[in-house]
């Protein structure tokens, strides 16, 4: 048959309570009530807690746990609203006091988070926020390599940040971020395997980049032997020492050891001096050190493989120089 509708606001109650609802209509005088009625649940005001996380990307798919006192007796259906857009179905989590729900895409905004228990009046829109961002980008990391032992300090430049960027993430491995700003990021590598790991960042703690730019993870190098021509064991001299003849005033001194491979910004430096670029010797696997720093006195020469984090083995060779 039809069915028909009556349509009522309901009064305030002073307590939360469930109440005998019931209909009646007047026709013609006589007062007319239908059915045993149904029952109605008064339940307490929300209090908003917290939303976690409390920002995300314009593209939406954000799943955001919205933690409110109160939310035990609503009746549902439980949904969230971020501002003035449209509602989002969401569930609850009595355990721990909490709706779950999900962003959809919309502008850049900073947006009130309400919620409703019962699919019509919402809560805690002065409580909590909301902060829709464009999707940050990562542009270029530097250093671009570093030990597999982890704790290399990367810089990480990009657009879109933010300072309350949250974590990082090496193919599946996360650290936190150190230091950030609008352009600019730094967090500390952490122990991976040898070999390229995808560097993306999230400013929400859960949805990252996709840029994929790399970084090279090589063993951890150590300096086990310096030589020079002129010296016994150095490729193309003799088993006598002799003296080294300086080529326009560079000497050229090369470092043999372990972990030498993978790196992208080879240098070494000369006792106390100022780093000098290097080059790496794939075919002897040795890092090549021309310069003119050489003094007379044993030379002391650590290499880095990155620019930044170098060996601290000590080995210290003497020059015989020959002008």
């Amino acid at each position: 048959g039809i069915q028909e509708a009556v349509r009522c606001f309901t009064p305030p109650s002073d307590v939360a309570s469930s109440v005998l609802l019931t209909a009646s209509v007047e026709i013609d005088g006589h007062l007319l009530s239908s059915g045993a009625g149904t029952v109605f649940t008064y339940y307490h005001d929300v209090n908003l807690i917290a939303v976690q996380p409390d920002a995300g990307p314009t593209m939406g798919q954000t799943e955001v746990v919205v933690l409110a006192a109160n939310l035990g007796s609503g009746p549902g259906p439980f949904q969230c609203r971020f501002g003035s857009g449209d509602s989002v179905a969401a569930t609850i989590e009595l355990h721990r006091q909490a709706l779950r729900c999900v962003t959809s895409a919309g502008l850049a905004r900073t947006s009130t988070v309400e919620i409703s228990l019962n699919g019509q009046q919402y809560h805690g829109a002065y409580a909590s926020k909301f902060v829709f961002y464009e999707p940050p980008r990562i542009l270029s990391i530097s250093p671009t390599s570093g030990t597999m032992l982890g704790h290399t300090d990367v810089t990480i430049v990009g657009i879109g940040f933010q300072p309350s960027a949250k974590l990082c993430r090496w193919d599946t491995l996360v650290t936190s971020v150190a230091q950030s700003n609008a352009s600019h990021i730094v967090c500390a590598s952490p122990v991976l395997e040898q070999g390229l790991a995808a560097v993306e960042i999230s400013l929400n703690g859960q949805q990252y980049t996709s840029d994929a730019v790399m970084f090279s993870a090589y063993l951890d190098p150590h300096v086990h032997e310096l030589s020079v021509q002129g010296h016994q064991g150095e490729v193309d001299s003799s088993l006598a020492d002799k003296v080294t003849l300086p080529v326009a005033g560079f000497v050229l001194v090369r470092a043999w050891g372990s972990g030498f491979m993978g790196g992208t910004d080879y240098r070494c430096r000369i006792n106390e001096a100022v780093p000098i670029a290097a080059t790496y010797d794939a075919e002897h696997d040795c890092i090549l050190c021309w310069s003119d720093l050489w003094t007379e006195s044993p030379n002391t020469v650590e290499v880095t493989l990155n620019g930044r984090e170098y060996t601290t083995d000590g080995l210290a060779l003497t020059i015989n120089q020959f002008f």
